[in-house]
């Protein structure tokens, strides 16, 4: 039970505790952190291993994207057979910038994008599809850095490896499940079928 619960799906074992990833933080700090972080011009940051996560989206968003991120990163070292244990290459730490609205993401009306790496961070914003559909922007934008450093992908091959990885949910104990499918890509093709 202690192995399975030290796990990363915790939920296996029958008296796992979910970790509290807000634990002994009060909802009045987390309102006053919110008021001094709220403009980007002063994002709120946490540093961890891999990334270095920014946002002016509360402090929630703040501390689940950056577990879910280190997450993400370990099963990619994994996937894509680059940087992960015993394997000498190594991959840079980047930032992952979450802006509050669109405007502050983009101010360019052409701007189709949801997110983008731009080979130093992955920016997205927090949209009408709310945390668990800026994530799997995140989870895109960051498959690139592996698809660049692990394969000299076309960008076709870039992109269609990229939005394989947009389908993993986060549990509320802040587990990334991963090797879901990616929903919103897969009942358009049906219906077109």
């Amino acid at each position: 039970i202690e192995r399975i619960a030290a796990s990363p799906d915790p939920s296996l074992a029958e008296d796992a505790r979910p970790r509290d990833l807000l634990e002994g933080v009060s909802e009045d700090w987390i309102r006053e952190h919110h008021e001094e972080h709220a403009a980007w011009s002063d994002p709120a940051a946490l540093g961890r291993p891999n990334y270095r996560t920014q946002t002016n989206a509360g402090y929630e968003v703040l501390v689940r994207t950056a577990e879910a991120m280190e997450q993400m990163n370990a099963f990619y070292r994994i996937f894509f057979r680059y940087g992960a244990e015993g394997d000498k290459r190594s991959v840079s730490r980047i930032d992952v910038n979450i802006f509050k609205t669109r405007d502050e993401y983009t101010k360019d009306p052409n701007d189709w994008s949801g997110g983008h790496f731009t080979g130093s961070a992955v920016e997205t914003y927090i949209g009408p599809g709310g945390f668990e559909a800026m994530t799997g922007t995140l989870f895109h934008e960051a498959a690139h850095q592996f698809v660049s450093l692990a394969t000299n992908a076309s960008g076709w091959l870039n992109e269609g490896l990229a939005s394989f990885f947009e389908g993993p949910r986060i549990l509320s104990n802040g587990t990334v499940l991963m090797n879901l499918p990616a929903t919103h890509r897969l009942f358009p093709l049906v219906e077109r079928m």
